[in-house]
Formats: structure tokens, C-alpha cells, sequence
């Protein structure tokens, strides 16, 4: 067996080890943030911490990574979902306020994202405000990606294969975020162990109407 396909086959029993933890903490994200989170689709670094711990808990230990992503969810030319400048994407006003980014977790040289479940709704919001018409074929609820799977962002551009994906650490957006945030903060994080625990129990908040798309 060749050194390339030892390394192959490892990588994908760490996957295969990592997808039940991986799903079990992004349903309860999923259950618990569209319920009670105000600022669903815009708040993936609170995702992230919220699932670093819940994973801790599985004995899935996993680093806060932040920068740049976007996603291919379609064929088309417009069905791409970005959080990247390069991508011409709106760059807010007062970045001092509100910066773009996008954060998720590393598990040694994957890339975790709990994220992707919101993908529906992000393209929805976006296209009523831009009056733009995206087909979705791709919207995973999360990802486990090895790093041969990322493309550049031109590639990306170019793809007509929904599920490429663009990834690019930016340390200074991860040192911003550090020195903003406290980290996680420790009744939400009992609240999520609470959800994990109760799988079949119905989670209610104050915007479970709302955020119910």
C-alpha cells in the first residue's frame, strides 16, 4: 500500500469517526439557534464556540478558525454564497461595527462548519434584497472538508459542481474576534449541553415563529 493511500484512508476514518459528533452537535445548534438566536445567518462565531464545546464534550477536541468562505450551492453563474471580498461582496459601511467574515472549526487539517444549515435562508434574504433568483442543489446541514477540497476562489467562480467550497484563514480576523469576545458564554453553552442531552425534547424562545423558515 502506497504511502498516498495510507494517508487517504486514514483521513477518511477520522471523517467517518468525526460525522455522528458533527451531526449530533449541529442539530442541536440548529434546534436551539432558531429559536432563540436574533441574529440567525449572521452569527456563526457564536455557532462556532457553542459547537467547539459541545464537541469538547464528545471528546472532539477543535480549534476556532475564522476569514473567508463562500460556497458553490448551484450550477449557475449567480449560485455562489460568499462571506469573502474577493468575491465582490458587499463590504459593510463602518467595518468598525460589522466586518465580513466567516468562522468554523479545525479538527487537524479538516475543516468543520456547523453552519450550512442556515445556506436556505441566506439565499433567500439575499435574494429579496438584491432581487436575485439562486437555484440551490447544495445545502448540506454541515461539513467535514479535507483540505484537497478546497478550491481557489477563481475556481470556485468558474465551477458549475455545487458543494465546492473556498476556505482562507485570515489571522487577523481571528485575533480581532479573540480580542472582541469573551468566549463563550456559559448559560448558553449549559443551554445547548441541555438541548443535546434532550434530543427529543421541543425547544422553544422567543423567535421560534420568526426563524422557523
Amino acid at each position: 500500500m502506497g504511502e498516498a493511500r495510507r494517508r487517504r484512508l486514514a483521513r477518511e476514518a477520522i471523517v467517518g469517526q468525526l460525522h455522528p459528533a458533527v451531526a449530533q452537535v449541529t442539530q442541536t445548534l440548529r434546534r436551539l439557534c432558531e429559536a432563540t438566536s436574533e441574529h440567525l445567518g449572521r452569527d456563526c462565531h457564536l455557532h462556532t464556540l457553542l459547537a467547539q464545546g459541545l464537541l469538547r464534550d464528545l471528546g472532539v477536541e477543535t480549534q476556532v478558525q475564522a476569514g473567508y468562505a463562500a460556497w458553490r450551492v448551484g450550477t449557475g453563474h449567480q449560485d455562489v454564497l460568499a462571506h469573502a471580498p474577493e468575491a465582490d461582496e458587499i463590504v459593510p459601511d463602518d467595518p468598525e461595527k460589522s466586518m465580513m467574515y466567516h468562522a468554523w472549526l479545525g479538527y487537524a487539517d479538516l475543516i468543520v462548519d456547523v453552519t450550512l444549515y442556515q445556506i436556505g435562508r441566506k439565499v433567500r434574504e439575499l435574494d429579496a434584497m438584491f432581487g436575485g433568483h439562486t437555484h440551490i442543489r447544495w445545502a448540506p446541514d454541515y461539513i467535514i472538508v479535507p483540505p484537497e477540497r478546497i478550491c481557489l476562489i477563481e475556481e470556485l467562480a468558474q465551477s458549475d459542481r455545487p458543494g465546492d467550497v473556498y476556505y482562507v484563514r485570515k489571522p487577523h480576523i481571528e485575533s480581532l474576534l479573540q480580542t472582541r469576545s469573551d468566549g463563550v458564554d456559559a448559560q448558553d453553552l449549559q443551554m445547548a449541553r441541555f438541548v443535546m442531552r434532550h434530543p427529543e425534547a421541543m425547544v422553544f424562545g422567543p423567535l421560534s415563529e420568526r426563524n422557523r423558515v
